[in-house]
């Protein structure tokens, strides 16, 4: 994969791709960066960079800023897919009109990098979609993570809710919550994962899902997965 970065702090630029790299060998693939420092360096060698994979973009720089550079991009019908970086969050309507994918504020979060970088690698087809696999009554199944709404325990057996039916399964609550991304699956109650893609909303009690549901929510969790539902959707996809 061939990642671009145009980031006008070299350090952070630098920082960038180091991330970048560690994530590539986590996960077995072959990646390429480039940093440029501002957007005269970046339209010089455009040409060169038709093959980008991925442009991670600082909307705040000197001269032509981030923002105009996307406009530019998508002017000349180039849908390569764009990171936002950026140090406020004013910028994020203007992120749809530019269909970016993902927009992060700074300091970046590593862990939040490296969730866009594998949707980025989902999306072009370097990646898989994260799954588990369990093992049920009627034998092994494969279940999407996205597809996942819910993981509960009940009497030493763990339920995974999904949009289309549900699953029992006889494995230790700590072992089945290993097998799920961080990022997505946070604690509401004792005994409960819930997937953000599928909160809808939350209150100080409980927290109301895309399948109607609505699961409780402790006291002691609450301020942990409020923060985390907000940063999901502000720094998550656009």
């Amino acid at each position: 994969m061939h990642f671009v970065i145009c980031e006008d702090n070299r350090e952070e630029g630098l920082w960038l791709q180091e991330k970048i790299k560690e994530w590539a060998i986590r996960n077995a693939l072959t990646v390429e960066t480039v940093l440029y420092e501002n957007a005269e360096q970046f339209w010089f060698s455009y040409e060169e960079n038709q093959r980008m994979d991925a442009l991670i973009l600082d909307i705040q720089m000197p001269g032509e800023d981030g923002m105009t550079m996307a406009r530019k991009l998508r002017g000349r019908k180039d849908t390569v897919p764009i990171l936002f970086v950026t140090g406020i969050d004013d910028y994020m309507a203007q992120g749809y009109d530019v269909q970016a994918v993902h927009y992060l504020l700074k300091p970046v979060s590593a862990n939040r990098l490296e969730a866009c970088l594998d949707r980025i690698a989902r999306r072009s087809g370097c990646a898989e979609e994260p799954c588990v696999v369990v093992r049920t009554e009627n034998g092994l199944v494969r279940i999407l993570q996205k597809d996942i709404i819910t993981l509960e325990v009940f009497q030493r057996q763990c339920v995974y809710t999904t949009t289309e039916t549900s699953y029992t399964v006889c494995e230790s609550w700590k072992e089945a919550g290993k097998k799920l991304q961080p990022e997505w699956f946070v604690p509401s109650y004792r005994g409960i994962l819930v997937n953000l893609f599928h909160v809808k909303s939350i209150t100080r009690d409980h927290v109301h899902l895309t399948d109607g549901r609505d699961v409780p929510v402790s006291r002691r969790q609450y301020g942990e997965l409020n923060q985390a539902f907000i940063c999901f959707y502000r720094e998550g996809e656009v």
